[in-house]
Protein backbone atom coordinates (compact mmCIF):
# COMPACT_ATOMS: atom_id res chain seq x y z
CA UNK A 1 0.00 0.00 0.00
CA UNK A 2 1.14 2.64 -0.72
CA UNK A 3 0.60 6.75 1.79
CA UNK A 4 -0.47 9.91 0.42
CA UNK A 5 -1.29 13.06 2.23
CA UNK A 6 -3.16 15.76 1.03
CA UNK A 7 -1.21 19.30 2.31
CA UNK A 8 -1.11 22.91 0.79
CA UNK A 9 -4.04 22.34 -1.57
CA UNK A 10 -2.50 18.94 -3.01
CA UNK A 11 -1.75 15.11 -3.11
CA UNK A 12 1.66 13.97 -2.02
CA UNK A 13 2.98 10.31 -2.29
CA UNK A 14 4.86 9.95 1.23
CA UNK A 15 7.88 7.77 0.40
CA UNK A 16 9.11 5.83 3.32
CA UNK A 17 11.85 3.54 1.69
CA UNK A 18 14.28 3.32 -1.25
CA UNK A 19 12.57 0.54 -2.57
CA UNK A 20 9.56 2.77 -3.23
CA UNK A 21 11.71 5.56 -4.15
CA UNK A 22 12.94 3.43 -7.06
CA UNK A 23 9.53 2.94 -7.77
CA UNK A 24 8.34 5.89 -8.31
CA UNK A 25 11.39 7.00 -9.80
CA UNK A 26 10.96 3.92 -12.45
CA UNK A 27 7.01 5.21 -13.05
CA UNK A 28 8.45 9.02 -13.28
CA UNK A 29 11.69 9.64 -14.86
CA UNK A 30 10.83 9.19 -18.36
CA UNK A 31 11.32 13.00 -18.55
CA UNK A 32 14.97 12.58 -19.08
CA UNK A 33 14.34 10.09 -22.21
CA UNK A 34 11.64 12.06 -23.53
CA UNK A 35 14.00 15.19 -23.73
CA UNK A 36 16.46 13.44 -25.42
CA UNK A 37 13.47 11.96 -27.97
CA UNK A 38 11.84 15.26 -28.39
CA UNK A 39 15.39 16.86 -29.69
CA UNK A 40 16.26 14.13 -31.24
CA UNK A 41 12.95 14.31 -33.58
CA UNK A 42 13.33 17.89 -33.80
CA UNK A 43 9.96 18.33 -31.86
CA UNK A 44 9.98 21.08 -28.84
CA UNK A 45 8.71 19.40 -25.90
CA UNK A 46 8.02 19.76 -22.85
CA UNK A 47 11.68 18.85 -21.56
CA UNK A 48 13.63 20.98 -23.80
CA UNK A 49 15.01 22.75 -20.63
CA UNK A 50 15.85 20.17 -19.23
CA UNK A 51 17.72 19.09 -22.63
CA UNK A 52 19.48 22.50 -22.94
CA UNK A 53 20.77 22.10 -19.05
CA UNK A 54 22.25 18.30 -19.79
CA UNK A 55 23.40 19.85 -22.95
CA UNK A 56 25.24 22.86 -21.23
CA UNK A 57 27.03 20.09 -18.60
CA UNK A 58 27.99 17.72 -21.53
CA UNK A 59 30.05 20.55 -23.28
CA UNK A 60 31.28 21.87 -19.86
CA UNK A 61 32.56 18.07 -18.81
CA UNK A 62 33.11 16.54 -22.21
CA UNK A 63 30.62 14.07 -22.39
CA UNK A 64 27.37 12.95 -24.64
CA UNK A 65 24.51 14.61 -23.20
CA UNK A 66 23.14 11.31 -22.70
CA UNK A 67 25.76 10.78 -19.98
CA UNK A 68 25.06 14.61 -18.59
CA UNK A 69 21.28 13.40 -18.44
CA UNK A 70 22.28 10.70 -16.14
CA UNK A 71 24.53 12.65 -14.25
CA UNK A 72 21.55 15.45 -13.91
CA UNK A 73 19.17 12.44 -13.08
CA UNK A 74 21.97 11.17 -10.32
CA UNK A 75 22.30 14.60 -8.39
CA UNK A 76 18.87 14.30 -7.31
CA UNK A 77 18.44 10.81 -6.57
CA UNK A 78 21.07 10.70 -4.33
CA UNK A 79 20.69 13.14 -1.45
CA UNK A 80 17.01 11.59 -1.47
CA UNK A 81 18.46 7.72 -1.08
CA UNK A 82 20.41 9.45 1.77
CA UNK A 83 17.34 11.06 3.21
CA UNK A 84 15.49 7.98 3.09
CA UNK A 85 18.72 6.25 4.79
CA UNK A 86 18.70 8.35 7.52
CA UNK A 87 15.10 7.64 8.65
CA UNK A 88 13.11 10.26 6.92
CA UNK A 89 9.78 11.19 4.27
CA UNK A 90 10.45 12.15 1.21
CA UNK A 91 6.88 13.71 -0.30
CA UNK A 92 6.54 14.25 -3.56
CA UNK A 93 4.12 16.02 -5.78
CA UNK A 94 2.66 15.13 -9.02
CA UNK A 95 5.06 16.93 -11.05
CA UNK A 96 8.52 15.87 -9.28
CA UNK A 97 8.84 17.65 -6.88
CA UNK A 98 9.30 16.74 -3.53
CA UNK A 99 10.88 17.90 0.32
CA UNK A 100 11.09 16.65 3.70
CA UNK A 101 7.44 16.79 4.09
CA UNK A 102 4.90 19.31 5.12
CA UNK A 103 4.11 18.88 8.72
CA UNK A 104 0.33 18.34 9.00
CA UNK A 105 -2.01 16.45 6.16
CA UNK A 106 -5.89 17.05 6.04
CA UNK A 107 -6.20 13.69 4.54
CA UNK A 108 -3.91 10.67 4.56
CA UNK A 109 -5.11 7.50 2.43
CA UNK A 110 -4.06 4.03 1.41
CA UNK A 111 -3.59 3.39 -2.33
CA UNK A 112 -3.59 0.50 -3.65
CA UNK A 113 -1.25 1.11 -7.05
CA UNK A 114 1.30 3.87 -6.85
CA UNK A 115 -0.96 6.62 -8.20
CA UNK A 116 -2.56 10.40 -7.18
CA UNK A 117 -5.59 9.62 -5.38
CA UNK A 118 -7.28 12.96 -7.11
CA UNK A 119 -6.55 11.40 -10.79
CA UNK A 120 -9.16 11.05 -13.23
CA UNK A 121 -10.24 9.09 -16.43
CA UNK A 122 -9.86 12.32 -17.92
CA UNK A 123 -6.30 12.31 -16.98
CA UNK A 124 -5.51 9.17 -19.22
CA UNK A 125 -3.14 10.20 -21.91
CA UNK A 126 -1.98 7.54 -24.36
CA UNK A 127 0.63 7.97 -26.82
CA UNK A 128 2.65 6.34 -29.93
CA UNK A 129 5.92 7.53 -31.92
CA UNK A 130 5.27 7.99 -35.19
CA UNK A 131 5.56 5.44 -37.77
CA UNK A 132 8.87 7.20 -38.90
CA UNK A 133 10.48 6.54 -36.05
CA UNK A 134 9.48 2.64 -35.77
CA UNK A 135 6.43 3.43 -33.70
CA UNK A 136 4.47 -0.01 -33.54
CA UNK A 137 2.97 0.39 -29.87
CA UNK A 138 1.00 2.23 -27.61
CA UNK A 139 1.68 3.75 -24.22
CA UNK A 140 -0.12 5.13 -21.03
CA UNK A 141 -0.11 7.65 -19.01
CA UNK A 142 -2.27 9.00 -15.84
CA UNK A 143 -1.09 12.37 -14.83
CA UNK A 144 2.71 11.99 -14.66
CA UNK A 145 2.30 8.10 -13.77
CA UNK A 146 3.24 5.79 -16.17
CA UNK A 147 0.92 3.15 -16.20
CA UNK A 148 2.73 0.15 -16.41
CA UNK A 149 2.30 -3.95 -15.34
CA UNK A 150 5.12 -6.15 -13.85
CA UNK A 151 4.77 -9.74 -15.21
CA UNK A 152 7.09 -12.71 -14.18
CA UNK A 153 9.11 -9.12 -12.65
CA UNK A 154 9.07 -7.77 -16.43
CA UNK A 155 7.84 -4.09 -16.51
CA UNK A 156 5.34 -3.85 -19.57
CA UNK A 157 4.74 -0.10 -20.52
CA UNK A 158 3.96 -1.41 -24.17
CA UNK A 159 0.23 -2.48 -25.28
CA UNK A 160 -0.35 -3.07 -29.33
CA UNK A 161 -3.48 -1.50 -29.73
CA UNK A 162 -5.07 2.40 -28.34
CA UNK A 163 -7.99 0.20 -26.95
CA UNK A 164 -5.55 -1.89 -24.61
CA UNK A 165 -3.35 1.01 -23.03
CA UNK A 166 -6.54 3.02 -22.40
CA UNK A 167 -8.01 -0.05 -20.81
CA UNK A 168 -4.88 -0.71 -18.38
CA UNK A 169 -5.27 2.80 -17.45
CA UNK A 170 -9.02 3.06 -16.93
CA UNK A 171 -8.50 -0.42 -14.69
CA UNK A 172 -6.09 2.04 -12.26
CA UNK A 173 -8.67 4.58 -11.96
CA UNK A 174 -11.37 2.38 -11.10
CA UNK A 175 -8.82 1.11 -8.58
CA UNK A 176 -9.15 4.28 -6.68
CA UNK A 177 -12.34 3.43 -5.54
CA UNK A 178 -10.68 0.58 -3.58
CA UNK A 179 -8.67 2.67 -0.75
CA UNK A 180 -8.24 2.42 2.93
CA UNK A 181 -8.57 5.33 5.09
Amino acid sequence: MYKFCKANGGWWFVCCSIEELFEFKDKTDYRYSEAIIDECTGKEGKYSKLYKAAESLAITKNISVVEAMAELSSSVLSPQIEILSCGNEIWFNRFGGWNIGLGKADATIYMKNLIFPDCRKEDIRISKFSENEGGKHYYAKIGTIEVCDYIDGEKIIKWNTRDEAYSRALKYCEELNQVKK
